[in-house]
Parts: structure tokens; sequence; C-alpha cells
């Protein structure tokens, strides 16, 4: 693609796209995004930057996926859907000429503490000498707004143009962004706020909200091979569906076994709406899922079903983090959850088109 009049070099600009696929292999490794979430993206230059595509998964991606995007208008050449985050992107490098680096992640920590109103205040926990790049201490949460809009990407610059090159941004319900002036200061900045927020969250909890899965679990059983009792009873009362998990991680069992849960699960974050369903609660005795995902088990835990075992693992992983964030949250005394309007959104647009692209290749 030109821009300007001028043509990067080839070999230059492969460089580039493999450089945006590593980090986004990146991001799996460092557990920093799950699934196809999450996006990484490169400046070529003053008028275009690269961006990873839109759910593909990044173990399978190509240099010839990654996606050239012109950076007045956002217009791209070829068939592979750049990311629905690319007008996000684009706000912050026209902003911040300085920056090339840009990654938008699902990081666990980061995002309990995105429930917070307006921003993670690091002088109430002795910690605004870890993270000197935020000014006064605040890290910026963004309001929520749906995953792919203009609103969420105003809403994200707003708070970005007030910090330096390197920074990022807390996204409400949803993950955070981050920004730098090359890919390794970009995850440096990313792995330093998942650590304080990690310290913020065991010392808020005192220490009651472990994140050692060590003594986790899930079990995958196929309704083409053998299987236990209840599974049977599972999968015929919800024929659409090949494979199920029943999960006992400890914040879904800590949540399934309390006295006080008796309804729907509270959603904080709207991957959750998205992958599990909107009103997730206690299988009933007709064992039918409905509209969901994810029911919790009466026994403890939560079962999850889908069609092949990389779908209901992530449901599994999800609804993890959304009880996490549903225990951290009795801990606090303000938190926003997920209204319950984009939840119901949010839950049918991924159903509508992105989930068929994620389970494109898995």
């Amino acid at each position: 693609m030109l821009y300007l009049g001028v043509s990067m070099n080839k070999t230059k600009l492969e460089q580039k796209k493999q450089c945006v696929i590593d980090a986004g292999n990146k991001l799996v490794a460092h557990a920093l995004i799950t699934r196809t979430w999450g996006n990484v993206s490169s400046r070529i230059d003053e008028s275009s930057f690269l961006i990873t595509p839109s759910g593909l998964p990044y173990k399978y991606l190509t240099p010839e996926q990654i996606v050239e995007i012109n950076l007045h208008d956002l217009s791209y050449s070829g068939d592979v859907k750049p990311s629905s985050e690319t007008a996000m992107h684009a706000g912050i490098y026209k902003a911040k000429p300085e920056v090339n680096f840009i990654i938008h992640t699902h990081q666990l920590a980061a995002t309990v503490l995105s429930i917070f109103p307006e921003f993670v205040d690091l002088n109430k926990h002795d910690m605004a000498e870890k993270l000197p790049e935020f000014a006064g201490g605040l890290i910026p949460i963004s309001k929520y707004a749906p995953s792919g809009t203009k609103e969420l990407a105003d809403n994200v610059c707003e708070k970005a143009v007030r910090l330096g090159n390197m920074g990022g941004v807390l996204m409400a319900n949803h993950g955070a962004i981050f920004f730098a002036e090359n890919k390794d200061d970009c995850f440096e900045i990313a792995l330093r706020i998942e650590k304080v927020c990690l310290e913020i969250i065991d010392r808020i909890s005192g220490g009651r909200l472990p994140f050692d899965e060590s003594k986790s679990s899930i079990k995958i059983e196929y309704r083409n091979k053998p299987h236990s009792n209840l599974a049977d009873c599972i999968f015929n009362a919800n024929r659409e569906y090949e494979v199920l998990a029943f999960s006992n991680k400890p914040h879904i069992l800590g949540i399934s076994l309390l006295p006080n849960f008796k309804f729907k699960l509270p959603i904080f974050v709207d991957d959750f709406a998205q992958i599990a369903g909107v009103r997730c609660t206690f299988m009933g005795d007709d064992y039918i899922f409905g509209k969901n995902n994810m029911v919790m088990n009466k026994r403890g835990g939560c079962i999850a079903v889908a069609n092949s075992e990389y779908d209901v693992e992530a449901i599994c992983e999800i609804t993890e983090k959304n009880a996490l964030i549903c225990l951290f949250s009795e801990h606090v005394t303000e938190s926003n959850p997920l209204p319950i309007s984009a939840a119901i959104a949010t839950r049918e647009d991924y159903l509508s088109g992105y989930s068929k692209l994620a389970t494109a290749k898995n």
C-alpha cells in the first residue's frame, strides 16, 4: 500500500508485520489475553499503521493477514477485516506522534480494577512510585462503551491524551490499552501495571482472593465419547452442543457455594456476557441451558457447553474472571457492574458475527 507517495521497503514492512504477530503471541504467553481477544498495532509512518485482524487466533496469523490501515480515514485494502478497535488505535497514534506501538489486553488484575469509577488511586496504596508514568498517582479508567464503537475509541483517547508517550488506560468492564514508543516498552508498562494491580487486589481483599489456580480443575466431556450420567442428561437436553466442561476453579467455586447466591451471576465484564450468556444461574432440573452457554452447578462450580474444547475452556476461564470480580466487589464501596442492556447487546452482537470468526480456526 502507498502513503504520501512513498512506499515502505517491502522487507522492512514484512519485519514490522512479523513483529506484530510476535507481539500477539507474547500477549498469549504472558496471559494478557485469551482466545482472539485483544489486539496489536504498530505505526508504519505518520499516515499509516499495521493492526491485527478481527477474530483470528494469534498462533495461526501470517504476515498477509496483518492489515495496513490509512491513519486518516481508516481505509484498508484486501479481504482481511481489521480489528474492531482500529479507531481506538488510530486515535492514539493521531494524538501522540511519538507513539509507535499499542497493545490492547484483557489482563486479569487490571480488568478487576476497571470496575472502579474514573481511576485507580495508587496513592491510597503507597504505590505511586512504582508507576511514575502516571502523574498524580492515578491510573485512568475510561467509561464503558460497546467494543468497536466510536464512543469507546473517544472515551479511551480522552484519557490517553493526558498521559505521556508511555502509559495506559484501563477500560471499564473490559480490559486495558497500553502505548509506547516501541514494543518492549509497551509490554513493560502492561506487565508493571498488572503486578501493581495484583498487589492492590491482595491488599484490599486481605489476601482472601488467591490467584494460584494449581488446585483448580476443568473436566471436559464429549457427546460422541463415553461420558458421565450428568453429562448424558445435559447432552440430551441440549442437542445443539457437542462438548461440555465442569469447572471448579477457585472463584467459580467460591461464588457457587455462597449461601446468598441464589439467582443469576452478576456481570462485570462484557467478555463474560459475550460467550457465557446474560442470565446465568443454577442449572434447573430440566438441564436446559436456554440462551446461555454456562450455568452454575448446585454441587459447586459451573458447567459450560459449546461445540469445541477450545470454546468450553474459554467459557470457564472468563467465568472464573467474572467470579473473581464479583468476590472482589464485596470488598470495595464503589464498583460498576455492566448494565444489563449492554450485556444483552454485546451477547447478541457476538452471536451474530464475531463468534463465527473466532471459531473459524482453533
